[in-house]
């Protein structure tokens, strides 16, 4: 059910009655897939209602922008915001997806799962993990060589891999190296929204194993397996090339873009369509780290790792997570 809200005389009255199917969050993990599952699963309207990151519906994209700053905006926001995905969802029988990968490392994550509970009897949560040292490679590769998010001291030049691992483990508060010790991340979760009520996926297994994970999917939305098998079929944000990780830091400089500006439209779309064939055709960048750091990320995340193996019975093993 979900709860309409009325302001009367300055209090909130709350109308039961407004049936919908279920209501999930996708909230992690960054470079997990998640926008291959986003393009492919959950992009299906047959069976979901999107509200995380729709592609053509200007509504709930407005929407899902508004959620992002649910916890910086004022009390009568939140409620216009609550009746909006009220008048949403209303009498829909789809399954609900809100499906952002970033909402994990968020400072504002549990304002965001609370926002959701005070709206829905239900709340679920769907995880995708990956093996520790993998995923902050991928994650070094996706911002760190691209300056997307480092030191300002760091601008304009490449950031060694070690620089970038421990700014973001003693200088920021809320970032992916502070929220992959994934067994205390599911147990914090499972005391907001409750017990079984966290789904855990592997990354690993969308890669190396789409059978295994489709029927895991198949399981916990109930959709029939031979659908969504053939919803993975997408995959989106493949690596990127070492020319691309070099144009980009060099583009961050605004020197290449400060000279195109001046060049007629036809030529700037000519230059673009040749430096993104280029860049493209490139050998997959390779992030070279050393022993010392491999075993400093091992000696981080490794209990916790076990002890989700024991708990939740899960093959970590299978794919070299930290134990």
């Amino acid at each position: 059910k979900l709860e309409k809200m009325e302001l009367r005389d300055g209090n909130y009255e709350l109308f039961k009655g407004l049936n919908i199917v279920r209501l999930v969050l996708h909230i992690g993990y960054p470079r997990t897939a998640s926008t291959s599952i986003q393009d492919g699963v959950f992009s299906n309207e047959e069976y979901f209602l999107s509200i995380g990151k729709p592609r053509n519906n200007k509504t709930l994209f407005n929407f899902s922008n508004k959620l992002k700053r649910v916890s910086f905006i004022i009390d009568r926001d939140q409620f216009d915001l609550k009746n909006d995905l009220v008048d949403i969802c209303n009498n829909d029988k789809r399954i609900v997806i809100f499906s952002d990968e970033t909402i994990i490392t968020r400072g504002n994550a549990f304002e965001i799962i609370t926002f959701f509970k005070e709206v829905f009897d239900t709340v679920e949560i769907l995880l995708t993990i990956r093996s520790q040292l993998d995923l902050i490679q991928s994650f070094y590769n996706y911002e760190g060589m691209i300056l997307k998010d480092t030191p300002k001291s760091y601008r304009f030049n490449k950031v060694k891999f070690d620089e970038f691992f421990y700014y973001h483990k003693h200088h920021k508060v809320n970032n992916i190296i502070h929220s992959l010790n994934y067994y205390d991340v599911i147990k914090t979760l499972e005391g907001i929204v409750g017990e079984n009520k966290v789904h855990i996926l592997c990354f690993e297994d969308f890669i190396n194993d789409k059978d295994y994970w489709s029927h895991k999917m198949s399981e916990i939305f109930l959709i029939d397996y031979n659908d969504i098998y053939n919803m993975t079929r997408i995959y989106s944000n493949k690596p990127r090339s070492s020319r691309y990780k070099e144009y980009k830091r060099i583009i961050n400089r605004g020197v290449i873009s400060n000279c195109i500006s001046y060049a007629p439209i036809f030529i700037r779309d000519m230059f673009r369509k040749s430096v993104y064939y280029f860049l493209n055709s490139g050998k997959p960048y390779r992030v070279v780290i050393t022993q010392d750091m491999k075993r400093e990320i091992n000696s981080t995340y490794r209990e916790g790792n076990r002890a989700l193996m024991q708990e939740y019975d899960i093959n970590l093993e299978k794919y070299n997570y930290p134990l």
